[in-house]
């Protein structure tokens, strides 16, 4: 009788193992499978973003190099003289292949101003655009 139950105990042992064995695999695999799925998630999230991205970003001439255009343009306006000490790129661009400019002018009497303008590149690369001091 003892022999059964010995039996009997180690067949619920070895069951027990194969099922503990067969949930461990289990759990391996859900967790494969679930860091694959956020994964592809995260990756499409990429490119979705990306897509909205280059529909709405912008692609025209930096400010920063165009900072001694905005000084011609400005010296050309004829109503303030001075030097532009800063400039700023818009975040926001409304109008397309058009880079909104701002920042700070430095008038002769020592004045700091604000100044704004736009700058756009043409299909054969000439850079066009223009600048005013405001108050």
């Amino acid at each position: 009788m003892e022999e059964l139950k010995e039996q009997t105990s180690d067949v619920s042992e070895s069951k027990a193992k194969g099922r503990g064995l067969n949930l461990n695999q289990v759990n391996t695999s859900l967790t494969i499978v679930i860091k694959l799925v956020v994964i592809g998630v995260l990756l499409a999230s990429f490119f979705a973003g990306k897509s909205v991205y280059q529909q709405y970003a912008h692609y025209g001439p930096s400010c920063a190099e165009q900072v001694s255009g905005f000084q011609f343009w400005i010296d050309n306006g004829k109503k303030v003289k001075g030097k532009i000490v800063s400039v700023h790129q818009s975040r926001l661009q409304t109008e397309n292949g058009s880079t909104q400019c701002f920042g700070q002018f430095l008038t002769e009497s020592g004045e700091y101003k604000e100044w704004k303008g736009s700058v756009s590149e043409l299909m054969n690369k000439e850079v066009v655009g223009w600048a005013k001091v405001t108050n």
